[in-house]
């Protein structure tokens, strides 16, 4: 049975997710290219990490916190490229969102999503949300 694109998008944003692990505790200091070479890739690496003593558990945390929102922040630029491409908002309306959003995070780090944020700001309801998602997860068939 083939994996559906939505399977697929969430395979993609899973790689995505373990490279900016690896990436940021590289960046960090805390980890070194020697841990990431061979690294497993079956989502055990990062416990793994602490389980051998490399990372403490807040370490961890700190490093999937900002991980995250590095992945969520890349789905979220192509989600507002679509958004444009569509036409459900301005580039300038998106451009500003992804700046509330990095603010909000490098001032209480706290992810906000951009579709979050242009809901509440009105620009997209929570239909227009769900549609293009599944436009996005279109794009990995």
């Amino acid at each position: 049975m083939s994996a559906t694109s939505s399977e697929r998008l969430r395979a993609h944003l899973d790689e995505d997710m373990h490279e900016q692990l690896c990436q940021v505790g590289m960046e960090t200091g805390l980890i070194s290219i020697e841990h990431v070479l061979g690294a497993p890739r079956d989502g055990t690496f990062a416990q793994r990490l602490v389980n051998d003593g490399t990372l403490s558990p807040s370490q961890l945390s700190d490093l999937r916190r900002e991980a995250a929102y590095r992945v969520a922040r890349g789905e979220d630029k192509a989600l507002g490229a679509l958004m444009v491409n569509h036409g459900y908002a301005a580039t300038s309306l998106i451009s500003a969102a992804l700046d509330q959003q990095r603010r909000a995070f490098e001032g209480e780090r706290r992810l906000v999503r951009l579709s979050e944020l242009l809901v509440q700001a009105g620009t997209l309801t929570p239909g227009h949300v769900v549609a293009l998602r599944k436009l996005r997860a279109l794009s990995f068939q």
